[in-house]
């Protein structure tokens, strides 16, 4: 049992809510008679690429970023970095995540695999330069999110110009994220461990914060359906909680908000 929980630890199987990027543009593609008769596929993407293709993406994350974890204050206690897994034993266990998901996505569709070996490439890109470049690995971290979206889009209908409120709202939403935990590493690690927030103000962070805020706001007056207004008001909904929570949250909420700013 020990065994199984090191190597569920290893795929972060917490992370696997970021398939609701992927959900949203499922929901917007798709009329909602057309719903039910393709969850099959839904299913079969939902294991290839969240349960199969991200855990060798974040395996290999772990192990370039393995000297600078092994020197944080909560990453240093992650499989690789403690020394639970060796890094020959988490290679074997990337390589076969990555294969497994990629034939899994060619049986699905050659357009799924294409969008696997994309994400692959990026997260590569950004870990090796990108993730060193203050404000451009913000900004690069945030957009694979609304790809997710496009993804389904792309698989389930085809990508046009009426989808672009969807896809603002879930980049607003990761933006709000994404610099609520940069703002929250400046505070707690600082730039020691992590070089590339040096380049980073918290007052910056902020000010990005509410101004995603604020154009979730704006964009209720573009819904001009029940589903996209059912998106940007979780989006928003979901962002609030996040920066009142982040600057005046006690309690459970504060609990809840560590959790998720440190996974």
């Amino acid at each position: 049992m020990n065994r199984i929980r090191k190597y569920l630890r290893l795929a972060k199987p917490e992370s696997y809510g970021t398939f609701f990027d992927f959900i949203v543009g499922y929901l917007i593609a798709l009329p909602v008679s057309a719903y039910v008769g393709h969850l099959g596929t839904l299913l079969l993407i939902f294991v290839s690429f969240t349960v199969l293709v991200y855990p060798g993406i974040y395996t290999i994350n772990d192990l370039i970023d393995l000297p600078r974890d092994r020197q944080h204050p909560v990453k240093k206690y992650r499989p690789i970095a403690s020394g639970e897994i060796k890094r020959s034993v988490a290679l074997l266990a990337a390589t076969a995540f990555l294969l497994l998901g990629f034939v899994l996505g060619f049986l699905i569709s050659p357009t799924v695999l294409l969008f696997e070996i994309l994400f692959v490439v990026i997260n590569l890109v950004y870990s090796s330069l990108l993730k060193h470049i203050p404000y451009v690995d913000l900004f690069a971290s945030t957009m694979t999110h609304p790809l997710r979206t496009i993804f389904a889009i792309c698989i389930f209908s085809g990508i046009g110009a009426q989808y672009w409120t969807a896809l603002v709202s879930i980049a607003c939403m990761w933006l709000v994220f994404n610099s609520l935990k940069r703002h929250k590493e400046l505070t707690e690690v600082g730039v020691s461990l992590r070089p590339s927030l040096r380049g980073y103000s918290k007052r910056s962070l902020i000010y990005i914060t509410i101004s995603c805020c604020l154009i979730l706001l704006m964009l209720f007056f573009w819904c001009d359906s029940l589903v996209l207004l059912l998106v940007v008001g979780v989006a928003s909904v979901y962002s609030l909680a996040l920066l009142l929570g982040y600057t005046k949250g006690r309690g459970r909420i504060e609990k809840i908000l560590h959790y998720m700013l440190n996974n």
